[in-house]
């Protein structure tokens, strides 16, 4: 048999060996992905599962928004919700009928699924067709779609959990697969490297042995005994090489003769050769050195990519061109300015720290806008040399230029004045060309972020709430305002605002003007819009004003959004216009006295006493008037900073006796009874502005106690503090009135109270004059029982 066709031989056992262990793994693997593809179902279940959990939540917000809303937007995203559903559920019906387990418990999914949407959702819609009122009070209430929503929930859970589990038989299916294929290759593996084994060995004795002896001869014949043979053994291949070689060395020998004489004729081709070469060497050392440049200017470029700040791009430029120039010393000047920004080799006060067209080497450079070669300068920098401190001996000034405008300066230094070679200039002016792109790029980037702190300083800075939404509603930019306005009125982070716009509307006086307001920005249908809202356990108002806005690096235009609390401003109007209808009240009934009064005196006779009686009259209520317009000025300068008062020592007793005194003996249904101290009570105060704030309470005491009873006024000094109160058994304040009492224009709203006149001034001035004198006012009252009012003063002594 030849060696060719026992070498086809045992490939073909070989062979067959490998398709065996190919057929094992091939079949063990099959068998691998089919538990796989079988896993992978299961998990396409679990994820068509979690988008019909998510739509049919979906669902409950979409129908509770059109049971709130009740507009056609709604209405067709209810529909479009619904769609997507049933969709969903198609998909979900075929990928969970198997395995069976996962069947049995999505079928019971399945109909937890049409229980929500029968029972909940078609309910709430016909309720709506109904009575529209009482489905929003249901979807407000959220108790029933809570309920339905965590049925559904659970329900799903309980489908996962199945699913989870058949993923995991599966998945210890496909590894026990991968065991039995590894164990299968193994044990093939170990009988084809046996039969290896056995290949060569048998290989070995009828193939290598002989070409070894036929290398031994080959051996000997390269090392020139040409009258080496080999024994020829057979007639299959290796016998035909070993007649071969036998035939070659024959004529090797026969040759041997005729290369000698070709010898000569080599030597002389070789000479030529080596001349060739050494050309050949001078143009690669040529092309080196410009490979070289290339190199120094793609890293350069590369680098300067990877450095962003104006700083850092002129050490790098710097330090490039030393490396490159051999230079001693070298600067940059960029930047607002050309301004010194990096310097080696020289100290920093050796060289100017900014740079003007009109002076220097270097201001010819920027004028010029060409790059300036100097030597011998002797106003040239000094630099430290091997013989001492010299001036530099060349000087060169490399405009940095983009767009035609100057952005800095390169300025090289060396100690000899010798020229710079061609090679090395044109390698500078790239430099400078790849730097001032550089520079300019960064000095724009700074510009950038100078101008990004300056509008996040504004943003931040500003006392309304702000935000800036992408198209989808996700959250682009926020301030702090708008941060503490989340928090403190909804108590939820401003992210997950948008996403709760049923539920805002649902704490609001108007839920369906802000859930219409809400749907305009959310279509994008206008370029502005402002709405209001108000909370309607706080009562808090604010304002909304929201712009459509392009934002750089999104396609689609976002919207800003400016939210205003104008609390005080809309409690300040119903003030003015409660003040204005109370003063016209005032006002007009002292005039009408003085008025009416007047007119009769002018046009009747009347006995001297009559005439006095109406001229009381006259003058009483010419004081009523006055008394209101001075509270009026009073706060009014107050606001304006143009109010004074006079501090003086005095005793707090001697003002209570004035003003009780101008009280006593009006009417005998309301009797004041002081308590004050034997000795003195001093103080530093306005003695005619404490009278007035004791007498406005006094007055309070004896107006709120329309069916009479005692008034009592306490003096009393403690700790250096002096405290005054006037305490009366009348119609007494509402708890929930308390805390406005002092309040500007406020009056009480209550039964009892509406047929006492007023303009709610006085206890605000009152309490601004007690506060001017350092001291504090308050008030305790049990509505029906009367009140006690009180003040205190720092005691003197």
């Amino acid at each position: 048999m030849t060696l060719t066709r026992r070498l086809y031989v045992l490939s073909a056992v070989v062979a067959a060996l490998a398709a065996i262990v190919v057929g094992l793994l091939v079949v063990a693997i099959s068998q691998y992905r089919d538990a796989q593809r079988q896993a992978a179902e299961v998990r396409e279940a679990i994820t068509v599962g979690a988008e019909a959990e998510r739509l049919s939540i979906e669902l409950r917000v979409a129908v509770g928004a059109l049971a709130v809303g009740g507009s056609e937007e709604f209405r067709e995203r209810y529909a479009a919700e619904v769609r997507r559903l049933e969709q969903v559920l198609r998909r979900f019906d075929a990928v969970t009928s198997e395995p069976a387990e996962v069947r049995r418990t999505a079928t019971e999914t399945r109909q937890a699924i049409d229980a929500f949407r029968r029972e909940y959702v078609e309910s709430v819609l016909r309720q709506g067709e109904r009575d529209p009122e009482a489905a929003r009070r249901r979807v407000l209430s959220g108790i029933e779609g809570r309920q339905r929503t965590e049925e559904l929930r659970r329900s799903f859970n309980a489908l996962r959990i199945v699913e989870d589990r058949a993923v995991d038989e599966r998945e210890d299916a496909a590894s026990a697969a991968a065991t039995r294929a590894i164990v299968a290759v193994i044990a093939a593996g170990v009988g084809l490297i046996l039969l290896l084994i056995a290949v060569v060995a048998y290989q070995r004795r009828t193939v290598v042995q002989p070409l070894r002896r036929l290398a031994a001869a080959a051996s000997r014949l390269a090392g020139g005994d040409l009258g080496v043979r080999v024994e020829v053994g057979g007639d299959d291949e290796l016998g035909e090489v070993g007649r071969a070689f036998n035939a070659m060395a024959a004529s090797m020998d026969a040759t041997q003769s005729e290369m000698e004489a070709q010898n000569t004729e080599l030597e002389q081709v070789n000479e030529q050769l080596r001349q060739r070469g050494d050309e050949l060497a001078a143009t690669a050392q040529s092309l080196s050195a410009e490979t070289g440049r290339l190199e120094a200017l793609g890293g350069f470029g590369q680098r300067l990519i990877a450095t962003s700040g104006l700083q850092e791009v002129a050490e790098l430029t710097l330090r490039a061109a030393l490396e490159v120039s051999g230079a001693r010393y070298g600067t940059v000047h960029a930047g607002r300015g050309l301004g010194l920004l990096a310097a080696r080799g020289i100290a920093p006060d050796e060289v100017p720290q900014q740079l003007v067209a009109d002076e220097g080497l270097a201001g010819r450079a920027i004028r010029e806008h060409l790059t300036v070669d100097v030597a011998g300068d002797p106003s040239a920098p000094v630099v430290e040399g091997l013989g001492g401190t010299a001036p530099a001996g060349r000087q060169l000034f490399v405009p940095l230029i983009r767009n035609s405008s100057v952005v800095g300066v390169l300025g090289l230094g060396w100690l000899s004045a010798a020229s710079l070679d061609p090679d090395t200039s044109a390698l500078l002016e790239q430099f400078a060309r790849q730097a001032a792109v550089a520079i300019a790029s960064a000095q724009a980037a700074d510009q950038v972020r100078e101008l990004a702190d300056v509008n996040r300083a504004v943003i931040e800075a500003s006392r309304d709430a702000i935000s800036l939404h992408a198209r989808d509603g996700s959250l682009i930019l926020t301030n702090q305002a708008m941060r503490a306005h989340s928090l403190d009125v909804w108590g939820r982070a401003v992210e997950e605002l948008p996403d709760l716009a049923i539920d805002l509307a649902g704490a609001l006086t108007d839920p369906r003007g802000y859930l219409e307001a809400m749907d305009i920005i959310a279509q994008d249908r206008s370029e502005e819009t402002f709405d209001e809202f108000e909370v309607a356990d706080t009562g808090r108002v604010f304002t909304r004003y929201t712009r459509r806005v392009r934002i750089v690096g999104h396609d689609e235009p976002g919207r800003l959004v400016v939210i205003r609390e104008v609390t005080a401003e809309r409690q300040s109007e119903r003030a003015k216009e409660a003040f204005v209808a109370n003063v016209s009240h005032e006002v007009r009934t002292p005039l009408a006295g003085i008025i009416g009064f007047s007119e009769l005196l002018l046009g009747r006779e009347f006995t001297a006493e009559e005439r006095t009686r109406h001229l009381e009259t006259i003058h009483r209520e010419a004081q009523r008037l006055s008394s209101l317009v001075d509270d009026f000025l009073d706060l009014q300068g107050m606001d304006q900073a143009r109010f004074r008062i006079v501090p003086a020592k005095l005793d707090v007793r001697d003002v209570v006796r004035q003003q009780v005194s101008v009280y006593t003996g009006r009417d005998d249904e309301h009797p004041i009874r002081v308590r004050m101290p034997d000795a003195p009570v001093t103080t530093m105060a306005d003695e005619l502005r404490i009278g007035q704030v004791l007498g406005n309470l006094l007055s309070n005491a004896i107006k709120y106690s329309p069916d009479g009873g005692e008034v009592t006024v306490d003096v009393t000094t403690d700790d250096g503090i002096v405290r005054v109160e006037v305490a009366d058994r009348g119609l007494g304040i509402p708890p929930s009135h308390l805390a406005h009492v002092f309040e500007r224009f406020f009056r009480v709203e209550h039964e009892g109270h509406e047929r006492i006149g007023g303009t709610g001034l006085g206890l605000a001035l009152a309490r601004e004059l007690v506060e001017l004198h350092g001291g504090r006012i308050g008030v305790e009252s049990t509505e029906g029982e009367g009140s006690r009012f009180w003040f205190t003063l720092p005691a003197s002594g």
